[in-house]
């Protein structure tokens, strides 16, 4: 009777082990069956600024710290009250830089300051008249002007890159499926690469005359996509 017993206990633990075996095969096959192609696509927008940023400074130079840093309130004054004459928000003239430092006295000048502006406004086809009233009122330098995209609209056109980058993914991903036969047959990650945002940088000079050209928004995506 012990030896029944033995024979059938060794009968259950093989069926069982087969089992296992058994299972762990038709694992490997799923895995094995899985297919994905990853592809990366991208979209580049160009558009017509709706923003301009100016970057102009006042300098100034004296016997002493607290002649220089007058000079520098005064023509800093003027300067922002002509610009929200003009309709910039007193919000959008933003201090970007100020430095009061000492200059070598064999100059005759022993102090030397800057007060950097930051001006953002809507009207970019006036920009070159904007750089005109700084420079009249208080500003004595231009560091550069730049074309840009309000915020609004800068997100606008990023998602529409994106799906747009998207759809490109996905035309690379049919392409490359039926050339190995297989079809794509979904989606099982999507990722995104930082915004690209190009600004158009204008030149001033001593006329109004400064050309704008386009912004370019630009989308990357990372996909892959399961095949069968």
């Amino acid at each position: 009777m012990s030896k029944k017993l033995l024979s059938v206990l060794g009968l259950v633990v093989l069926v069982a082990t087969a089992g296992c075996l058994g299972g762990a095969q038709a694992a490997a096959g799923d895995d094995e069956s899985a297919k994905t192609i990853d592809v990366s696509g991208s979209e580049t927008i160009y558009a017509t600024p709706d923003q301009v940023v100016l970057h102009v400074a006042v300098e100034a130079s004296g016997d002493s710290a607290s002649d220089v840093r007058d000079q520098l309130d005064a023509a800093a004054a003027d300067l922002a009250s002509s610009l929200e004459a003009q309709g910039v928000a007193s919000e959008d003239i933003v201090t970007s830089r100020y430095d009061l430092s000492v200059r070598d006295r064999e100059t005759g000048e022993t102090y030397r300051g800057v007060h950097a502006f930051r001006v953002t406004s809507g009207d970019v086809e006036n920009a070159g008249f904007l750089v005109d009233v700084a420079l009249s009122n208080g500003a004595n330098r231009v560091d550069g002007v730049q074309f840009t995209l309000s915020e609004d609209t800068r997100e606008g056109l990023h998602r529409q890159a994106l799906a747009a980058a998207v759809a490109d993914a996905r035309g690379d991903a049919d392409a490359l499926a039926a050339a190995a036969n297989l079809s794509v047959t979904g989606v099982q990650t999507v990722s995104s690469s930082d915004l690209g945002y190009v600004y158009s940088e204008g030149v001033s000079t001593a006329s109004t005359d400064i050309r704008q050209g386009s912004v370019a928004v630009t989308a990357t995506v990372s996909v892959t996509f399961s095949v069968a």
